[in-house]
């Protein structure tokens, strides 16, 4: 989130994913991390018109 307290797209790789099982595995560079504050992050899926946003490059 922003300061503003707005959601804002993360950087992520997807490394895998079983339609099966719902097992995934991705990696999300997630920009600030606190031991003091509590982060949360929100995952979207299962809509199928909507593109990847995948952005592997800015992960490592």
């Amino acid at each position: 989130m922003d300061d503003k307290g707005e959601a804002e797209p993360l950087y992520h790789e997807i490394e895998s994913f079983d339609s099966s099982t719902g097992e995934l595995v991705a990696w999300v560079n997630i920009p600030i991390l606190s031991t003091a504050i509590d982060v949360d992050f929100y995952m979207y899926y299962g809509n199928l018109q909507c593109a990847s946003q995948e952005f592997p490059e800015m992960v490592w």
